[in-house]
């Protein structure tokens, strides 16, 4: 669709932050990121989703499936 497609996956440890700059962090081991960054004429849309790994892999093909489905208007 002429749109450029950068997709991401990474697993590792989430740091997790509270509801404000500056404040705590949890660890989190054994996560994972899908994300997605799409260029289009009207600019870039960010894609992203978080998780235990093993969710995020198994909703990477469905990630990736409804990346390839968007259609610029």
């Amino acid at each position: 669709n002429d749109m450029e497609i950068t997709l991401s996956f990474v697993e590792g440890t989430y740091s997790k932050s509270s509801m404000g700059m500056g404040g705590p962090t949890t660890e989190m081991p054994g996560y994972a990121m899908l994300a997605a960054i799409m260029l289009t004429r009207s600019g870039p849309y960010y894609f992203k989703g978080t998780g235990p790994v093993q969710t995020i892999k198994k909703n990477k093909i469905a990630f990736e499936k409804f990346i390839n489905s968007i259609e610029e208007l």
